[in-house]
């Protein structure tokens, strides 16, 4: 079964998570300026938005041929995004690929395998 809009969505995400925590990193120096401790959380929350976006990546390109692996992946990644999104101050850009990634596991989900009975 084409699985292409899963594929596009979680890389789609993907690649926008890797942005945003490149993004963080930046502020997160910037922040540590003023606040050591904030800066520091800052900078975790974009190592876990990394680590976590590239494993999105990874799930949509293996989601042909290990669906069940990848579509529990990219729903759990999703959900975990999307609490990261509701921090202060960082957390709302984070939307946008959390809800992408999390529409693919949702897709990956919602289709039907397809028997290869034929008749």
């Amino acid at each position: 079964m084409k699985r292409t809009a899963e594929f596009v969505l979680s890389l789609i995400g993907g690649i926008l998570g890797i942005i945003y925590a490149i993004c963080v990193f930046a502020l997160g120096g910037e922040v540590a300026i003023f606040a050591a401790q904030a800066g520091a959380a800052t900078i975790a929350l974009g190592v876990i938005t990394l680590i976590l976006s590239v494993i999105a990546i990874i799930a949509g390109i293996i989601i042909k041929k290990r669906t069940k692996l990848a579509k529990i992946l990219l729903l759990i990644i999703g959900i975990v995004l999307i609490i990261f999104s509701v921090l202060p101050l960082i957390g709302l850009l984070l939307l946008i690929p959390a809800i992408l990634i999390l529409i693919a596991g949702i897709l990956g989900f919602a289709r039907k395998e397809q028997s290869s009975v034929a008749a």
